[in-house]
């Protein structure tokens, strides 16, 4: 977490730099001082920096694959028939199992999950 956290603030600071050099520099408006803008965050130390990535940062996606489908030697955490290792009677039917994130909306691939366990389910019993 602390590395990613030291990422994020590196990645701020370059795109801080970025926006002071042309071409981009004459299309920003670096006199409007609304809060929302913050032209002065380049001013910011690296502490400072980190508590405005923290208050700003926010998922945007669906979260996905922090429950993958996978053998559990190879860290998987439901099987084939997302059932939880070493928990009986629990399923997971989510985006969180797919073993890693898919290129387009996860919508469509969770329909499909929901089916898949939907006759996984019907099978097993």
């Amino acid at each position: 977490m602390e590395e990613d956290l030291k990422k994020l603030v590196r990645g701020v600071k370059l795109i801080l730099r970025i926006a002071q050099v042309e071409p981009l520099a004459s299309h920003l408006d670096h006199k409007d001082e609304s809060p929302l803008l913050d032209h002065q965050l380049h001013l910011k130390s690296d502490k400072e920096l980190e508590e405005v990535v923290r208050e700003r940062l926010e998922t945007l996606y669906h979260p996905a694959s922090t429950c993958r489908m996978a053998p559990l030697e190879d860290g998987g955490v439901v099987d084939a028939k997302l059932r939880v290792y070493g928990v009986q009677g629990l399923r997971v039917c989510d985006a969180s199992i797919f073993p890693e994130i898919v290129s387009g909306h996860t919508v469509r691939f969770l329909h499909v999950t929901h089916r898949y366990d939907l006759d996984a389910y019907m099978w097993s019993n």
